[in-house]
């Protein structure tokens, strides 16, 4: 009652918050309602420390986190005035079962005094694997702590799935809730394995034993345990609400991959019915709806989703939505009424807090640079660079999304929050889209002004690729879903019988392996019998037909090849441009040699040209399709990365990179790939330093995104040397024969 593991606002004015960045948290607090924060608890990382890996708070002044080193000793920080000074105790040492990696550490606090630490693993021993927990008590604040004996938790030999190596999921694990030192409540989480039956276990003394009771089944059941990648059951933390009746108990259950099913118990625990059912619209990925939900009182509850809030003030008997472009999922949160809270930020942003529900949003950060940031993000400042037009350009990275209004020189921040945006897609200078830490956003004044976008039922976005204001395709897990009504509803992209995009895609680490043109044509490079083809649609993805068939690509293209791929380069109007990739060699010490062929059409596919292509020292075949007169120009073969950036039908950008060499080569056409002006820049062997001259592209440098806005005009994003987060912008009005720096990003 009062308390919170992750993110606190209390009615106080004070607001808690545990922030981990690289795996160590930090515990910050702030005195005026989030409006300026001090960390008051931090741990620097060590040969012998994991760091901060849990924290709890309790009302304003009561604070605890737990420390975890590589040994295996476990230590509790404890606080009771704000912070100000902490007490440090360590845990028993407890040897762990054989073969049990820790997923999770977990306080809770029914008082001051009264607190219990759960550390969950999974117990690794074939042919099954089975959950595995050790947990402590103390009754002092944590000044000391005891054992409590494994074998009073509700039965650990819970059956788990056996893939990857965390069958039970750290963002689901069993949950604790006391209400005093003797009355509790323990749930599964997502641990299990086969069809789901949710329990929740109510212990009378202090957690010796445990009572369990069953949780209703809404309609169509509970379906299975399994949350990862398709849905499931998740039995969330119990949560106490005290009112003038008495003691409210609330648990909430995700089933499947959208609905949130609200459990309530009047008596303590003993019985149990369901308050009501709503549905967020978003797939359990790193999180899942149960962990979404804050109860403010017994009315009023909040749901932090994927594109907005969801808040009842009726005890779930009605539910509203509200459109909110950073109301970041998975995030933990916390109201102080249906108006008033915080959502957990990602990177240096501590907490985003809204007074109006969340339709606006005041992202408190820590005044730190936007390289530290992005370097604790693991990721570039900027790491993609969108030229719209004459006088509009889009950046995003790390640390969100930027616009230029003058070529480049100066850089405005758009989305007022600093959390990743990996994607950016403009179809126009007025309208845009982009994913901002799996959200997805659209602007209709260039970029000013974002709003959120309802998700597909499967929900997170890593993907996107629009051809209009209203019509576009996302990428969601393994799924690929359009929308013809700006997000307001969703189909799958079906393909026809047989044929399937590969799953590559999945996490946005390769592009969305489909492309469609401002007039509704679309592209796909999909597989069918274990063998490439390319398939066009006139129709917005309603239907499709064979574009460039599998007899005409080369044995070595093939997805169960080594280096055989056949992606979309890029599309405009009819035309497509396809990479056609395979191995050129065996294995060396640089890794498998790849050449590739650039093939093209202007004509919906009706007739192909192969246009460029890299050389080889191995004699491979070539795809079985006419050549440009002459024969297609050559380029060196290159160990890196290769990328095409379309400008027109006709007019392209190609960048290959020799990450060993330190070397790039660009070339551009106006003629659909017939002439090319093909420069590069000098690798190691012909420069004395980073930069040798202003006109050459930088040597060393790590390059990131190549984009054009005609035949002479083009910018290339580079990093920093030596893994920095910088960036850095180069230009040219020439056709790459000189270059200058336009912007460094920090």
């Amino acid at each position: 009652m009062g308390g919170a593991a992750n993110l606190l606002s209390t009615t106080h004015g004070v607001v808690w918050s545990f922030n981990i960045e690289n795996g160590s948290g930090v515990v910050l607090r702030s005195a005026d309602d989030g409006n300026h924060w001090r960390v008051v608890l931090s741990q620097p990382a060590s040969q012998v420390s994991f760091g901060l890996v849990a924290s709890y708070f309790l009302g304003p002044e009561d604070a605890w986190a737990v420390s975890e080193e590589q040994t295996g000793a476990t230590s509790v920080y404890r606080t009771s005035d704000g912070g100000r000074h902490w007490y440090l105790s360590d845990l028993p040492i407890v040897a762990p079962p054989p073969n049990m990696p820790l997923l999770s550490d977990q306080l809770y606090f029914a008082d001051p005094e009264h607190g219990w630490l759960l550390a969950v693993g999974t117990n690794f021993s074939p042919p099954t694997n089975s959950l595995t927990m050790v947990w402590w008590r103390t009754d002092n604040g944590g000044r000391t702590w005891s054992q409590l004996p494994p074998t009073s938790l509700p039965p650990q030999a819970v059956a788990l799935p056996l893939y990857a190596d965390t069958a039970c999921p750290e963002f689901s694990s069993p949950h604790i809730a006391f209400a005093s030192a003797d009355v509790g409540w323990w749930t599964y989480g997502a641990c299990g394995e086969g069809a789901a039956r949710p329990l929740v276990w109510s212990t009378r003394d202090g957690g010796l034993n445990w009572i369990p009771s069953p949780l209703p089944a809404p309609s169509g059941g509970w379906g299975r345990w399994d949350v990862l990648d398709q849905g499931g059951t998740d039995v969330g933390t119990p949560y106490l609400i005290s009112s003038r009746a008495g003691t409210t108990i609330i648990v909430p259950v995700s089933v499947g991959t959208s609905r949130l099913v609200i459990e309530l118990s009047l008596d303590m625990g003993r019985t149990w019915h369901i308050a009501s059912v709503v549905d967020t619209h978003a797939l359990p990925i790193q999180s899942t709806p149960a962990d979404w939900f804050d109860p403010v009182n017994a009315f009023d509850w909040v749901v932090a989703a994927p594109g907005g809030l969801i808040a009842t003030t009726n005890a779930g008997e009605t539910w509203t939505l509200t459109r909110s472009p950073v109301a970041l999922s998975g995030q933990p949160v916390s109201f102080t009424s249906p108006d008033t809270g915080f959502v957990q930020g990602a990177g240096l942003v501590i907490a985003l807090r809204t007074s109006d529900r969340g339709v606006t949003w005041n992202p408190e950060s820590a005044p730190i640079s936007r390289s530290v940031q992005a370097s604790w993000s693991l990721g570039y400042v900027v790491s993609a660079v969108q030229i719209v037009g004459p006088h509009l350009a889009v950046t995003a990275g790390a640390t969100g999304l930027m616009t230029s209004s003058d070529g480049g020189r100066s850089w405005v921040d758009r989305l007022g929050i600093t959390s990743p945006v990996g994607e950016i897609d403009f179809i126009n200078t007025q309208v845009g889209f982009t994913v901002d830490n799996g959200e997805l956003l659209r602007t209709i004044d260039g970029g000013a002004r974002w709003h959120g976008l309802l998700h597909p039922v499967a929900g997170g976005v890593s993907g996107i690729d629009f051809w209009s204001p209203s019509h576009g395709l996302v990428a969601v897990g393994q799924s690929l879903f359009v929308t013809s009504d700006a997000g307001v509803t969703w189909q799958p992209l079906r393909l026809p019988p047989g044929w399937k995009v590969p799953g590559a895609f999945v996490g946005g680490d390769e592009p969305v392996p489909v492309c469609f043109t401002d007039r509704g044509i679309g592209w796909a490079a999909a597989t069918r019998d274990h063998r490439y083809g390319v398939l066009v649609s006139t129709t917005g993805g309603r239907s499709w037909r064979l574009a460039l068939p599998s007899d005409v690509l080369p044995p070595g293209a093939e997805p169960d090849k080594l280096g055989g791929n056949v992606s979309i380069a890029g599309c405009d109007g009819k035309a497509a441009w396809i990479l056609v990739s395979q191995a050129a060699g065996p294995m060396e010490m640089q890794g498998v040699p790849i050449t590739f062929d650039l093939l093209r059409s202007l004509d919906l596919g009706r007739s192909w040209l192969d246009v460029l292509r890299s050389t080889s020292e191995a004699r491979v075949a070539r795809p079985k399709v006419p050549t440009s007169p002459g024969g297609p120009q050559s380029v060196p073969l290159e160990l890196g990365e290769w990328a095409l950036a379309l400008v027109s039908p006709a007019t392209a950008w190609f960048t290959a990179t020799n990450e060993d060499l330190g070397s790039i080569t660009l070339g551009s056409t106006r003629d659909g790939g017939l002439h090319w002006d093909i420069r590069s820049s000098p690798g190691a062997q012909d420069q004395q330093g980073p930069v040798a001259s202003s006109r050459q592209l930088p040597y060393a440098y790590r390059w990131l995104a190549t984009a054009a806005l005609n035949a002479e005009n083009a910018w290339v994003l580079f990093s920093a040397p030596e893994g920095s987060s910088e960036g850095y912008l180069y230009a040219t009005s020439d056709g790459g024969a000189a270059w200058h720096r336009l912007a460094v990003f920090r």
